[in-house]
């Protein structure tokens, strides 16, 4: 594998497939799906999310140069040659940008239940206190065991650190697991 592509895995994850641990992986895509610490995308009282919608204005690089073409032909056609720099840099820059409205958020959320997931993961958090950075890390791109190993301050060799880190993540899935349900 190329080094380039060797932080952009799921080690965790992948390593949990291979060995066919559906328990921890259910558990973990429930922690990074529904007890995330992102903010609730909707207000609290915001059931409605199209009655207002957050207009976004972006700015699209977009040269033409199809009104260059015309007024060159033009005035090769009528054998005159007014096309100066100046009004060619005017006219470029005029068609330059065009400006692109995006309405966001584009899926419709219910901002109740939004609050509740939320909630629920300030609470899940604080159950499991230091041990949610566990979880954390391990649903992270590039994360492997022996990082968790490290975390947990385990010392030794790599299969050291990867037995500690992976029994470590472990305890806390069950953990995370009993109390959610």
């Amino acid at each position: 594998m190329h080094a380039a592509n060797d932080n952009n895995r799921f080690y965790i994850l992948d390593s949990m497939a291979r060995e066919g641990d559906k328990f921890s992986m259910t558990w973990l895509r429930n922690w990074l799906v529904d007890y995330h610490l992102a903010p609730p995308r909707m207000a609290a009282n915001d059931n409605t999310p199209g009655a207002m919608p957050i207009e976004h204005e972006t700015n699209v690089y977009e040269p033409d140069a199809l009104g260059l073409i015309e007024t060159l032909a033009r005035d090769e056609h009528e054998g005159t040659s007014n096309y100066s720099a100046a009004t060619h840099e005017a006219e470029y820059h005029l068609r330059r940008y065009r400006t692109v409205k995006k309405i966001w958020p584009t899926a419709v959320y219910d901002a109740q239940d939004e609050m509740a997931r939320y909630l629920d993961a300030k609470k899940a958090r604080e159950h499991l206190g230091g041990d949610s950075t566990i979880l954390d890390m391990a649903t992270d791109i590039g994360v492997r065991y022996r990082d968790i190993g490290r975390h947990i301050g385990a010392t030794g060799s790599i299969d050291t650190l990867e037995r500690h880190g992976k029994a470590k993540l472990k305890s806390v899935i069950k953990k995370f697991a009993d109390w959610a349900a």
